[in-house]
């Protein structure tokens, strides 16, 4: 598409609205990034600030803790004797450490350490548990796999830090741990009496949400530890905690290289250090973020103040300029756009043009072209309401491209017939038996639309519907017994609300055939219909026929069944010839899938129907007899059974004349 050359005023007031809102951008982006090193250079004071402040109190509380287990080891003689007396050789060990327990949890009310601490754990000298905060009765585990207990025993004290999540001794997680999830700072300190040691205490502190929160009063920075592939703590908002724990399995920045990253949609400078220093493999990492986009917000008040005072100038150039085109340009303008709304399907678009030269021809003739259009949209939509989308928009083409009013396809006939029809109109009232009609009906356009066939006729109590035209469709002939299923289906599930009205269930004969018709416009030359023309048709009108002499409700030909394909469940009936025509039919019923409670009954009759329809054409009458006779005395409502053994009733006493066929010769259409 061509684009329109603009007038010399629009794009003078383009060009100075672009270099204004240049202009705006240049000095926006200067002043966000003069902000922002002055954010970065603040925080690398803050972030100091803060990891001086956290060593700080990792001090003090150490200093503290140490103090307190040297108290507790060196100066309380009655726990010295209660690890001495568990650790004696000798003893039943078991029961020492049960007795220890005891000892231990009844002098908790002296010990201020176990109260104060978040861990408190004591074992012998053999490193098995004595007794853990945690879980105040349990004994026995062994602690020796745990490095600061070596250690302690090399030096007589030691200092590490716990970390959920990374791998620790069996079954030690929730002895060490007060919850599922934290960093703990601990200290270790022997019980010793005359060099030799007696047991180990050892307690520690947690380093928590509480911690970081006073820090962050310090620094004005938010704080969170990360280790063990685990966000353990933080004074970030859930959103952002929610963003830094799926990253927390990562490698954390290295001391004073700073990042960017965006978190909860927010942009943050981070910064980490090691939570406690000289923690090896624990190493846990204490991140300093600060919210660039919270420091930046001022800009975003500016930002918006000059894009205002851009669009208010830009929008008196824009006045100046097109005032004096509107005149010209404003019929154009209306004309296009009622042009795109005919494009886009609104048929009751209108321009009213008022300016008495060649612009108000122009927009009479475009209103005469979209009065005409809306015409033709409105035949087409009440077309559609006696043929199919399809169709209709087949024949419309035809009749823009002049092409061929019919022409040869292979397509699947199918017959719907409504059975008992004359009875029931004898029986209800004219409305009561147009309703019927009109539920009959909806129920069988219902399946054939779903399987995208095309209803081509609504006759009396009777439908034609065809597959494989106008749109073609390789699997016409299966989508066809498909729906023919489907109908009888629908049909059943509403009888019993019929029967509530007091009305007879309704029940429909079909018949399927597949086969070449000559499919398109039919008629005179003034009065036409779509439908198809072919033996196929025909033939498809005498099996759904061919129902009342089986007493069954859908009947294929064999050309429909192989069409089909496997997926369609069939058994073989009979070898008829129909009314008009010289060759037989192979019949087919078609069926619902085995399955449900009656399955195994009704494969059985099925395979006696097919012994005694072999005996039959092999004229073994026997044999056929007693296997339809089988057949009827499983299930009393197999109709191609009963139909068989009515048979022998005609045949000959005597010999069988040499002319006799398996063949079975149709009466009536």
């Amino acid at each position: 598409m061509a684009v329109r050359p603009r007038s010399f005023r629009t794009r003078l007031s383009l060009v100075m609205l672009a270099l204004l809102f240049v202009a705006l951008g240049l000095v926006m982006g200067l002043v966000q990034d003069v902000t922002a090193r002055r954010v970065e250079s603040e925080f690398a004071a803050r972030f100091d600030r803060a990891v001086a402040a956290l060593r700080q109190v990792q001090a003090l509380t150490g200093e503290l803790v140490e103090r307190e287990l040297v108290s507790l080891c060196s100066g309380n003689p009655r726990f010295r004797t209660v690890l001495a007396t568990a650790s004696l050789p000798g003893t039943n060990h078991p029961e020492a450490l049960e007795e220890a327990n005891l000892w231990v949890r009844s002098l908790l009310p002296t010990l201020p350490l176990a109260a104060e601490s978040d861990v408190f754990i004591v074992s012998d000298a053999a490193g098995e548990l004595v007794f853990t905060k945690t879980d105040a009765r349990r004994v026995g585990d062994d602690l020796t796999a745990l490095p600061v207990l070596r250690e302690a025993a090399e030096r007589g004290r030691a200092s590490g830090v716990w970390v959920a999540g990374t791998p620790l001794p069996a079954g030690l997680s929730s002895a060490l741990f007060p919850d599922a999830v934290g960093v703990v700072q601990v200290w270790v300190e022997a019980v010793a009496y005359d060099g030799e040691i007696q047991g180990f205490v050892i307690a520690g502190e947690r380093l928590d949400d509480a911690l970081l929160g006073r820090l962050r009063e310090l620094s004005g920075l938010d704080l969170a530890l990360v280790g063990g592939g685990r966000l353990h703590a933080s004074t970030l908002v859930v959103r952002v905690q929610d963003d830094l724990r799926a990253r927390a399995a990562g490698t954390p920045a290295e001391r004073g290289a700073d990042r960017r990253e965006w978190l909860g949609g927010q942009r943050f400078v981070v910064q980490s250090a090691e939570a406690v220093p000289g923690a090896g493999e624990e190493a846990v990492a204490l991140l300093v973020l600060q919210n660039l986009d919270a420091e930046l917000a001022f800009l975003g008040s500016l930002r918006r103040t000059a894009l205002a005072l851009g669009l208010g100038v830009g929008l008196v150039a824009l006045l100046v300029a097109l005032g004096v085109a509107g005149g010209v340009t404003r019929p154009v303008s209306e004309l296009a756009s009622a042009a795109r709304r005919l494009g886009a399907g609104e048929l009751s678009a209108r321009v009213r043009v008022t300016t008495g030269d060649e612009l108000e021809d122009l927009g009479d003739a475009f209103n005469e072209m979209a009065e005409g259009l809306e015409e033709r949209e409105r035949i087409r939509r009440t077309f559609e309401r006696y043929v199919t989308p399809g169709v209709a928009r087949q024949v419309l083409e035809r009749e823009e491209s002049g092409g061929p009013a019919a022409d040869r396809r292979d397509i699947t006939v199918v017959f719907f017939d409504l059975a008992g029809y004359t009875s029931m109109a004898e029986r209800l009232e004219p409305e009561q038996t147009l309703d019927r009609l009109n539920q009959y009906f909806e129920i069988v356009h219902e399946a054939v639309a779903a399987e995208q066939g095309t209803v081509n006729q609504f006759f009396g109590d009777g439908v034609l519907a065809f597959w494989g035209a106008p749109e073609a469709m390789p699997d016409h002939a299966l989508r066809a017994c498909r729906a023919a299923s489907s109908a009888l289906e629908s049909l059943a599930a509403r009888s019993p609300e019929w029967e509530r009205q007091g009305l007879p269930p309704i029940r429909c004969r079909i018949g399927i055939h597949t086969g070449e018709c000559l499919v398109g416009e039919l008629g005179a030359a003034e009065r036409r219909a779509y439908g198809a023309v072919g033996d196929a048709m025909n033939l498809a009108s005498r099996l759904e026929g061919a129902n009342k002499i089986y007493g069954t409700c859908i009947l294929a030909s064999e050309t429909t069944v192989q069409a089909a394909g496997p997926e369609l469940f069939v058994r073989e009936l009979d070898w008829l010839r129909v009314v008009g025509r010289r060759g037989r039919v192979t019949l087919y019923e078609v069926l619902p899938a085995l399955d449900g409670a009656s399955a195994s009954r009704r494969k059985q009759v099925h395979i006696l129907y097919e012994r005694g329809l072999s005996a039959w054409r092999a004229r073994d009458f026997a044999t056929a007899r007693e296997a339809f006779q089988q057949a009827v005395a499983l299930d009393p409502e197999d109709g191609p059974s009963r139909t068989f053994l009515r048979r022998f009733d005609d045949l000959p006493e005597n010999r069988l004349p040499e002319d006799w066929s398996p063949v079975h010769e149709a009466a009536e259409k």
